[in-house]
């Protein structure tokens, strides 16, 4: 018989790890890594009598520190890749965009700097003769999602990376670009391929997410109360929809298509800052299954959330991104169509993107910060912390 736990996390340490630190003290990022299971299992009843089973990679990248960093979002027009495109191609107006048509010996390119609205960037490149091109990863199937944690160490993906990382810092020389990736699907139809979530790097920590994410697209029946005026869709990309992940096709033609919004560092703030115990992070989730909000994890990673600073800067904050199945109304049925349970994870209906500070272990509820969504916590030193 299934038991409800309230105490701790059920866990199921795949590496055995044990847990010794003081619950109340706060910890450096590589005492997190050291002291953290790579997966969690949960198996329990919500209050509303449903199952619940969870068995998620708990994903931290291999850093020392965490600093916290204010960054910011050029006008690309202004930035090395203009000048890239106006070197080999011809400029036109186009849709509140620039674009450039060119061909180098290899490839063709067709480039959109956008400088209204969410600006970002789209780019396209084809090969210039026909290719024709085959599946080349027998180590993962077809139409399969994975998750960076499972496809890592993969060696054709790993190769693929490095070669999106070089094409794409062909055209950003002048931002330090840093990337990794979240999710990979392997694509194959007349063009097979690889379909990345890319994650721009800072500090080598991911960016996962803006501080509006839990509630891009949300409605106010669902959220339950009416919208601050700052969650409405802005020019800003502090709303969540700034591409904090971009999509990335990698054909195995050579071709690729991606739209992208990368971001420069403006300022480190602190070199270093201290965080929660991890036990008390898994404890905030524990609480959110047992309310009945998450109904499933996919991922829970560490990285950092863009907010908006006190001097109105955009800031990365470390949190814990928690990628679920998430009810706003814990009474709502379960929603478990096949066609929904055969689709890749962030394809899922009711998958969101849910943040835990990691410095606090608060859950970062939507509906208890309201207009404060999007405001950088409060930051917490080291000097604070003694």
């Amino acid at each position: 018989m299934r038991k409800r736990m309230r105490s701790a996390f059920v866990l199921a340490v795949l590496m055995l790890v044990p847990f010794v630190c003081n619950a109340e003290d706060y910890q450096s990022i590589e005492t997190i890594r050291e002291q953290t299971p790579n997966k969690i299992v949960f198996d329990c009843k919500d209050k509303y009598g449903r199952n619940i089973y969870i068995n998620s990679d708990v994903i931290i990248p291999e850093i020392e520190s965490v600093p916290i960093v204010a960054v910011e979002k050029p006008k690309y027009e202004n930035c090395e890749i203009y000048n890239i495109c106006s070197k080999y191609g011809s400029e036109a107006e186009e849709d509140g965009a620039k674009h450039f048509v060119y061909n180098d010996n290899e490839f063709s390119y067709d480039i959109h700097i956008f400088i209204e609205g969410n600006t970002d960037i789209s780019i396209i490149c084809d090969p210039s003769d026909s290719k024709e091109a085959f599946y080349n990863n027998e180590e993962i199937p077809v139409g399969k999602t994975l998750c960076s944690s499972e496809a890592a160490d993969n060696a054709i993906i790993k190769k693929e990376m490095e070669k999106i990382t070089s094409n794409l810092q062909t055209f950003f020389p002048d931002f330090d670009l840093e990337l990794g990736f979240s999710w990979v699907q392997i694509v194959e139809n007349s063009r097979p391929g690889y379909i990345y979530t890319l994650r721009q790097k800072a500090e080598g920590i991911p960016i996962l997410m803006g501080a509006g994410d839990p509630v891009v697209g949300i409605s106010e029946k669902t959220i339950g109360f009416k919208k601050p005026e700052s969650w409405k869709r802005s020019k800003t990309f502090r709303w969540g929809d700034f591409f904090s992940c971009w999509n990335y096709m990698d054909y195995n033609d050579g071709g690729y298509n991606v739209r992208l919004a990368p971001l420069m560092k403006a300022e480190k703030k602190y070199d270093d800052v201290p965080l929660a115990d991890i036990n008390k992070v898994f404890e905030t989730i524990q609480d959110k299954i047992e309310e009945g909000n998450i109904r499933n994890i996919y991922a829970i990673r560490f990285g950092y959330c863009c907010y908006i600073g006190e001097n109105d800067e955009d800031v990365l904050f470390p949190i814990w991104q928690i990628e679920c199945d998430y009810y706003y109304n814990p009474k709502e049925k379960t929603k478990d169509y096949k066609e929904d349970l055969e689709a890749a994870p962030i394809a899922r209906l009711m998958y969101r993107t849910m943040i835990v500070n990691a410095q606090t272990a608060e859950f970062m509820d939507p509906v208890e910060l309201k207009e404060n969504l999007l405001i950088c916590p409060n930051i917490i030193t080291w000097e604070d912390a003694k």
